[in-house]
């Protein structure tokens, strides 16, 4: 379709002219005197050179649009699709983040003791290098006029919203023993030192828009709580969400540290805050657990340890329990990055394959019709210096343009694939500057390569039979 379109509408343009006037070949050059006024900062940056390019491009404007049509297609896509690139990737891990571990085993019977005991078997396996066992009470209240909010969290999100002008839902939660050892030592604090009492997480992350669209990341902690302060509140039992008949106790804890370092459960999870606590005051609290344990297990062999525990359950005929195997998710993604790579990577290779020959076809036919043309300077005195100056100006003259034409068309380019993927997840607009750098790095090599082996070949052709041959 390409081809008969290009074909098709130099053939209209051909079957117009008479023979007398093709033979001339100056249909496309009707210039008045004001059409090649020379603008006196040309002539003076460049000198009788830049004069002359600057003439010669006024005169063949059809194969200059033609050159300069070439170059800012090629820009433009090749910034656009850097972009998508650049958005595409980003989408592929968007959703996807490395918690730091291989499985994730979730044990749900209504008998709590029960899920524990199997967690820690399961954690005994010779296969398991390293599991966190999360027990939750899942329903802790605390008056919100009792918390000390940071100021700052509060510009960030906008104050204390209606939801929580009362009251203030937090999670506690104990990691089992291997775990709970590894989170203290992270943290900077003994068991000793935590016996009795709770590490507070209360870290936050907001993305805001500002007036002018742009996007901010602001992180920061959520309350001003010191070492040795108390949390006061009520912890409900879970039956009681469904029956309304809430069955309550009241609860004080001292914090032995304030951080925003989170266990391997709370990777991904927000909330107002979550109490770290020991095993020892879980057990003592257990009858307002959740009626879920949660295991996080590294290992070196998802899928054999998978098999294994999977083995165990259905030998002993115990259903309540749900797998996920997060190495299998994390390679799907991997699969899904890797072909998205390779599909856009091959089809930017070949738009740019398809540009580079364009602008090479462009330009070098070009020089080869006006061949004639600078064997008439060069016959008349112009120097292989001042040749090889005014063509040098003519691609600069060139690359300038298509630039200038270029990149905002691609920046637009960026601006559409932008607003086309930002539906379906939240990420700031970024400028393609690489993309820019690219082409004008690309356009700069590519120019200068192009007219110097179309000069080279010029060049080696005897200056009398070129002005001799009519065929040019």
């Amino acid at each position: 379709m390409t081809v008969f379109l290009s074909a098709g509408q130099s053939a209209r343009k051909a079957a117009k002219l008479s023979p007398i006037q093709a033979m001339k070949g100056n249909e496309f050059t009707k210039l008045s005197r004001r059409n090649v006024k020379i603008p006196k900062q040309i002539h003076r940056l460049f000198g009788i050179g830049g004069s002359i390019a600057y003439k010669n491009l006024k005169r063949s404007k059809v194969k200059y649009r033609a050159t300069v049509i070439s170059i800012v297609v090629s820009v433009s896509i090749f910034i656009g699709m850097s972009t998508f690139i650049q958005m595409a990737f980003h989408a592929t891990t968007y959703y996807y983040k490395d918690g730091g571990y291989q499985l994730h085993l979730i044990l749900s019977s209504e008998d709590v003791d029960n899920n524990y005991e199997k967690a820690q078997l399961v954690g005994k396996k010779e296969e398991v290098s390293f599991v966190e066992i999360r027990r939750m009470i899942d329903d802790v209240r605390v008056a919100a006029n009792s918390l000390p909010f940071n100021e700052k969290y509060l510009l960030d999100s906008g104050g204390i919203t209606a939801s929580m002008s009362d009251i203030v839902g937090m999670g506690i939660i104990s990691l089992g023993e291997q775990a709970y050892q590894e989170y203290c030592k992270e943290v900077g604090v003994t068991i000793k030192e935590n016996e009795g009492k709770a590490i507070l997480i209360a870290d936050y992350d907001i993305d805001t828009v500002s007036e002018d669209g742009v996007v901010k990341h602001i992180s920061g902690m959520m309350y001003d709580y010191q070492p040795g302060d108390t949390i006061s509140g009520v912890l409900r039992k879970w039956e009681s969400m469904d029956t309304n008949d809430y069955d309550e106790k009241e609860f004080t804890i001292e914090l032995s540290a304030i951080t925003d370092v989170r266990p391997l459960s709370l990777k991904n999870y927000g909330g107002m805050g979550y109490l770290i606590v020991s095993d020892t005051w879980i057990e003592a609290n257990k009858d307002y657990l959740i009626p879920y344990v949660s295991v996080y297990l590294r290992c070196v062999d998802a899928y054999a340890l998978e098999e294994h525990i999977i083995a165990d359950f259905d030998s002993a005929g115990y259903a309540s329990y749900n797998m996920v195997n997060e190495e299998a998710e994390y390679q799907k993604i991997q699969s899904l990055y890797l072909l998205i790579a390779i599909f856009l990577y091959g089809f930017i290779t070949v738009i740019a394959f398809i540009g580079i020959t364009n602008i090479f076809n462009t330009i070098t036919t070009n020089m080869e019709l006006r061949a004639r043309e600078f064997a008439m300077l060069k016959s008349i005195g112009m120097t292989n210096q001042e040749f090889r100056r005014m063509i040098r100006l003519e691609s600069l003259f060139y690359g300038s343009k298509s630039l200038l034409l270029g990149i905002p068309l691609g920046c637009g380019f960026s601006y559409l694939f932008y607003v086309a993927l930002i539906d379906n997840f939240e990420m700031p607009f970024q400028w393609p500057v690489i993309g820019i750098l690219i082409s004008v790095v690309a356009v700069t090599i590519l120019l200068f390569v192009i007219t110097r082996y179309s000069m080279a070949k010029i060049n080696q052709r005897n200056i009398i039979e070129i002005i001799q041959n009519e065929n040019i």
